[in-house]
């Protein structure tokens, strides 16, 4: 197939082209066919976009909870205990049987206290940088 076209096809074929866009070529009945065509689509794509704008208007709308649920929340923030969570510092030569039990023993004593719901400790081994987050309140000996 040649890709050659001679200058008479180049003219035609533009002047076809031109006439196409000035409407001269389709008929008058065959004009309202675009507008049409545009009104249906957008129909179609707000019909299936109802659901999605359905589910999140609520929430764009400010939807608050119901009375009895924020009651609640309100008396949960104010009536609530502690999470407690320690790190402890420990000696590197301490034997693990001893670290288990100074874990256990604190993880009771804190829960013990009325206010503790659930404390959780954690066990370290002394290293040579002082990192400030670790930082000992009280040596194990």
């Amino acid at each position: 197939m040649s890709t050659n076209f001679s200058l008479e096809q180049i003219i035609m074929d533009n002047e076809f082209s031109s006439k196409a866009i000035d409407a001269e070529i389709k008929p008058r009945k065959l004009s309202i066919i675009d507008p049409v065509g545009a009104i249906v689509i957008s129909l179609y794509i707000n019909i299936c976009w109802i659901p999605q704008i359905r589910l999140h208007i609520r929430n764009l709308t400010g939807h608050i909870a119901p009375s009895q649920f924020l009651q609640q929340l309100t008396w949960i923030a104010f009536h609530h205990s502690f999470l407690v969570e320690i790190d402890i510092l420990l000696p590197n030569d301490l034997h693990l049987g001893k670290a288990v039990h100074v874990d256990t023993d604190l993880e009771q004593k804190i829960e013990a206290l009325p206010d503790v719901e659930r404390a959780f400790a954690h066990l370290n081994c002394e290293t040579t940088n002082n990192n400030v987050s670790m930082a000992p309140f009280f040596h194990h000996r």
